[in-house]
């Protein structure tokens, strides 16, 4: 039976898919000091299961909560992700990664933050959302970014961070803002008519897209349930109550 062990890039020289352990020795390279990663938690996966085995492979490392947990970010796709990874992995980011912003109110307000789809962000109920985040303190990240305005739009909002298949043209991007930072001015074409002339951004598209994910998240990870969060003296010391500091939004865009 093949398994993922036995995979193999089809690129000369095949190169197989890099080990968790890897991974982290790669982050702990000098030269990789200012690198994140988002470890986007796959519904199919047991919480308590693979928060063990992250942080078995974690605690092998000296000064790990403060090495590397500042620049490890939980994504979490179901609400049964959350109490475990605030109890085993407490040092680490918790971004709800989603599709509805009713759901991230209702299940995941708990988390650090909120990884959420683009076209959620958009029209006065996107609006209305990125103040309550701001105001609670809560950070967003948006995908999947592709288009120069749609990254423009990003910088207005003040986002945590870009999702983007194209991140050559983020960095450039950013060069052009600090070169002249009228390049993100907005108008009321980029605003309030651009945005609505793509599909997506349509709010049949998404609602259809939000229906069909839940369906999915709830059949492979259980019906959605309203987690209980440990009381703050039952998180690991070394979490956020010890001291480790959340990431600035410039560490990570």
């Amino acid at each position: 039976m093949l398994t993922i062990r036995h995979v193999r890039t089809l690129e000369q020289p095949a190169q197989p898919i890099p080990r968790f352990a890897q991974l982290l020795d790669l982050l702990q390279q000098p030269e990789n000091a200012h690198v994140k990663v988002n470890i986007d938690c796959k519904v199919e996966n047991d919480p308590v299961r693979l928060f063990t085995l992250i942080r078995a492979e974690l605690e092998r490392r000296p000064d790990w909560e403060t090495t590397l947990a500042p620049r490890l970010i939980l994504g979490l796709w179901h609400p049964k992700f959350l109490e475990p990874a605030m109890t085993l992995l407490a040092p680490l980011q918790r971004f709800c990664i989603s599709m509805s912003l009713s759901q991230v109110r209702q299940y995941f307000w708990a988390c650090t933050g909120f990884s959420v789809y683009y076209p959620l962000l958009l029209g006065a109920e996107g609006e209305k959302f990125r103040l309550e985040c701001a105001a609670a303190g809560k950070k967003i990240c948006t995908w999947t970014v592709n288009e120069r305005e749609e990254m423009l739009q990003c910088v207005r909002w003040g986002v945590y961070s870009v999702i983007s298949d194209r991140p050559e043209l983020w960095r450039q991007l950013k060069r052009d803002i600090a070169g002249d930072a009228k390049v993100a001015k907005p108008t009321f074409w980029n605003e309030t008519v651009l945005p609505y002339l793509t599909y997506r951004n349509w709010w049949f598209d998404t609602r259809a897209k939000e229906r069909f994910e839940t369906e999915y998240l709830e059949r492979e990870g259980g019906k959605f349930f309203v987690p209980v969060t440990p009381p703050l003296e039952a998180v690991d010391p070394v979490g956020p109550a010890g001291g480790v500091q959340p990431l600035r939004p410039s560490q990570l865009v």
